[in-house]
């Protein structure tokens, strides 16, 4: 309550939640995207599955912004560094998701869109396999 009460008066609340609000969808994005793995990592030999495990990182997940025209829909700024081979998997872990979810589950889950114009500058992950890293990244 004290540290609510001091952002309040610096006016850094609102600005607070939103990170943490943010922070919380990376959070679960990533949990699960690591859940479906594990369900369908039999699909993958043993060596592609631990090169994949290494991709699915906080700092290799995409962050999502709410989109300014509908309250009901984010859009997934995608990162600059990321593969095409990278992304299709992440789209491919997240379809599978929600397929298996529940209708009132799948239905109650906000749409996620893909930005076209908007990227994530940050540097990508040291671990993560060749692959993972797009051709015509220049660092």
């Amino acid at each position: 309550m004290r540290d609510e009460d001091r952002r309040k008066s610096k006016g850094k609340l609102e600005d607070h939640r939103l990170q943490s609000k943010r922070a919380k969808r990376i959070r679960e994005k990533l949990k699960t995207r690591q859940t479906q793995f594990e369900k369908v990592k039999g699909k993958y030999e043993k060596s592609v599955r631990k090169e994949i495990r290494r991709c699915l990182v906080r700092e290799a997940t995409s962050p999502e912004v709410t989109d300014d025209k509908d309250e009901t829909r984010r859009v997934a700024v995608p990162l600059v560094w990321e593969s095409t081979r990278l992304r299709y998997l992440k789209r491919d872990l997240d379809a599978d998701y929600r397929d298996g979810l529940k209708t009132q589950a799948r239905q109650q889950k906000a749409t996620v869109l893909q930005s076209q114009t908007e990227f994530t500058r940050t540097a990508p992950p040291r671990n993560l396999p060749e692959w993972a890293i797009s051709s015509t990244y220049n660092h």
